[in-house]
């Protein structure tokens, strides 16, 4: 088939669904379908073709039980006048591995790909056809000016998953920078807009944070585009109200593995001037160690590979946990 989309589609996990999304240059309908029924990219009921990015939300245990997929899509020929005209339908199929609910699970995280051509796509294949759950950690783009520059997202998910496992997506400081840096909500998973929610993969239960910019709103390189305290502020509500109902996330039957996702290492305050809301992370690191309890946190941001022990050179906060 002369597929119109440049890579194969991304399966992101939020919340309780996956979103499925694809990008291309082609007007088209998109949805799709799992076990005969369909799931619509669409917005209060007029399916979207104004857009390159394609969103497809669905249930997790409908995707997990039924195992594969169906990209389905019609061109759009003209939408112009009162009466638009699209083409036929056009499908194509996938297979799909739900993150095991027992035994090994392999996990990759890429964090701080800035957008670089190769290495991380051959780092990313250490566990080839056994991988499990691939982790963008932010910083995947160094900066957002045009739109093609959201391709590199979809080229570097598509070469390690092929559309068939789960990727859980995190923002990093470099994602919010550029002319259209505002648009990344459009080709990145949200919910309700928000970049921050908690995510179930299996026995796992995962806190998806966002820490903004690394330094504060009023640095000269940011020139006045940017409001992450408040930003931050409303991610701290959040927090409480994931804790207040911990029966339904992190305390949830079945969960075996609590993980913190966030592209800042959030217990590590460095030097000025990225020394930033450090009275907002000890709250941070107060409420999910003395609630959340996590086995582990997965970070980047420092550009280096290293386990950092509760205690050790880069806790300056308190770590409950690797």
């Amino acid at each position: 088939m002369n597929t119109p989309f440049i890579t194969s589609p991304a399966v992101f996990a939020a919340g309780r669904c996956y979103q499925i999304m694809a990008v291309t240059d082609t007007e088209l309908l998109y949805w799709v379908e799992i076990n005969g029924k369909n799931y619509y990219d669409a917005s209060n009921g007029v399916m979207r073709s104004a857009c390159r990015a394609h969103r497809a939300v669905v249930p997790m245990e409908e995707l997990d039980k039924a195992r594969r997929y169906t990209i389905c899509f019609r061109r759009v020929l003209s939408r112009k006048g009162p009466v638009p005209v699209t083409g036929e339908i056009e499908r194509i199929d996938y297979s799909f591995r739900p993150v095991p609910e027992k035994g090994k699970i392999n996990i990759y995280q890429a964090a701080d790909a800035h957008q670089l051509d190769k290495l991380p796509h051959m780092a990313g294949k250490y566990f080839g056809k056994e991988l499990h759950l691939l982790v963008l950690n932010g910083d995947t783009f160094d900066f957002c000016h045009e739109e093609k520059d959201f391709d590199y997202l979809y080229n570097l998910a598509g070469a390690l998953t092929r559309g068939k496992i789960p990727i859980i997506f995190t923002k990093g400081n470099h994602d919010n920078r550029g002319y259209l840096a505002e648009k990344l909500a459009e080709y990145t998973p949200v919910i309700g807009g928000r970049s921050y929610y908690s995510v179930r993969l299996g026995n796992i239960w995962a806190l998806i944070l966002d820490c903004g910019e690394c330094c504060a709103d009023d640095y000269f390189e940011y020139g006045n585009t940017v409001c992450h305290h408040d930003f931050r502020l409303e991610e701290t509500d959040f927090i409480e109200r994931i804790i207040a109902n911990s029966q339904d996330e992190y305390n949830a039957p079945g969960v075996q593995y609590r993980l913190i996702i966030s592209h800042s290492p959030i217990t590590h305050i460095r030097q000025a001037p990225y020394n930033i809301e450090t009275e907002l992370y000890s709250q941070w690191t107060k409420l999910i160690n003395e609630n959340i309890r996590p086995h582990f946190m997965l970070s980047g941001h420092l550009h280096i590979l290293e386990v950092s022990e509760p205690g050790g050179r880069l806790d300056t906060l308190g770590q409950s946990c690797p």
